[in-house]
């Protein structure tokens, strides 16, 4: 089972690390103190029993459970949490702020930049009152980059304490955990390695990736697949999880460019679904005036030269072809070292004009044997 908890999944708990490292070891810890534990036994009803750096204690269990009452964290998971003192021999920690020590524990949590959970409990023209255990913190709406409604849960960092509360920040916490995932991006991914995203958006030139944490790569058009599409759309929709391979890498303008293709077996490294002299059905992509750029069958894409065209004039290629139009053409050249097809209308018109010759040879041949039948048909009856 997967954590939902405030601070439990993977990058949350390399950020607790990261914060604990920042604060000197004490031999003690204070209240409102932060420090880290671990799940040991999640059975009771009341409380999840934990280890911690100054022995054995417990955290209330209505902490770390869902709006179904299951269990969020794993025996040997490792929390974030605050100390709550000693009660009966019995070390105490919350997740969250409770009284009497949430004054404290907001100071800690603003010190440290460790993260609170907080429920949205008001909406407002100017922001969001959050409830964050027992105390009632002020989110302005320019640090709530999400529509939020009344009832939804986030993670917000501590910014200063106002005149009347505590304000708070879900952009804040959404910075940190981006320029922690990108220190971790910058450790391990390389040119070649291969990444797991989202699509996000599709427009005609390519498509954005979501890496995560608000971390975004692009997959250019040329770099979907070796075949010739005219729009991502024909080979991805929004939403899709996709595997791709990392092509460019920019840090300094966080710019990630991946490709897909690179994935894909090249259809021009085996043997390919034309021969030279198939004749085949070409959509027509641009008219220009060195010639027109074709869709072939599979997806392939090819290239009349305006020469191949059999029109009179070079201009009177834009009259007779038009993009979309669905024309028959003779493949005359395949080079697959360059990836290229030619193709030609006026081979093509070669063919046919061959085929009549050739049929009109047949039928006079045939009428030829047909006419020396009959005389020496007529010749033996007399």
């Amino acid at each position: 089972m997967k954590s939902k908890q405030i601070g439990q999944d993977k990058l949350n708990t390399e950020m607790a690390k990261i914060y604990l490292e920042t604060l000197e070891k004490p031999k003690k810890l204070d209240v409102g103190e932060p420090t880290y534990i671990i799940v040991k036994d999640t059975k009771d009803s009341e409380y999840v029993f934990v280890e911690s750096e100054i022995g054995s204690g417990v955290i209330p269990r209505n902490q770390l459970v869902d709006s179904q009452q299951k269990i969020q964290v794993n025996v040997e998971e490792t929390l974030l949490a605050f100390y709550m003192g000693n009660k009966g021999g019995e070390h105490y920690f919350t997740t969250i702020p409770v009284a009497p020590y949430s004054k404290i524990i907001f100071e800690k949590a603003k010190a440290n930049q460790i993260p609170l959970k907080g429920t949205i409990e008001e909406v407002l023209e100017q922001g969001y009152f959050v409830r964050i255990g027992d105390e009632l913190a002020f989110c302005p709406k320019s640090k709530m980059p999400v529509k939020a409604s009344k009832g939804m849960q986030f993670l917000f960092i501590v910014l200063e304490k106002g005149k009347e509360n505590y304000v708070v920040s879900h952009s804040d916490y959404l910075q940190i955990q981006k320029d922690q995932y990108k220190k971790e991006l910058m450790e391990k991914l390389k040119l070649g390695s291969v990444v797991f995203g989202k699509i996000t958006k599709i427009t005609k030139s390519g498509a954005t990736i979501d890496l995560g944490f608000g971390f975004e790569a692009f997959l250019p058009l040329k770099e979907i697949t070796y075949k010739k599409i005219e729009t991502p759309s024909e080979v991805f929709k929004t939403g899709e999880e996709i595997r791709a391979k990392v092509i460019q890498i920019d840090w300094k303008e966080d710019k990630i460019l991946l490709s897909t293709k690179e994935l894909e077996k090249n259809p021009w490294l085996g043997e390919l679904p034309f021969k030279v002299g198939d004749i085949v059905d070409a959509k027509i992509l641009n008219v220009k005036k060195q010639g027109i750029l074709v869709l072939l069958p599979e997806k392939f894409s090819g290239f009349i030269p305006t020469k191949e065209l059999n029109i009179t004039k070079q201009n009177d290629i834009f009259k007779v072809f038009q993009k979309e139009q669905i024309i028959k053409a003779m493949i005359t050249k395949i080079d697959k070292e360059n990836q290229k097809i030619t193709l030609s209308l006026k081979a093509l018109d070669a063919y046919y004009e061959d085929l009549e010759y050739k049929k009109f040879m047949q039928n006079a041949k045939e009428e030829e044997v047909s006419l020396g039948s009959i005389l020496f048909s007529e010749k033996n009856s007399t």
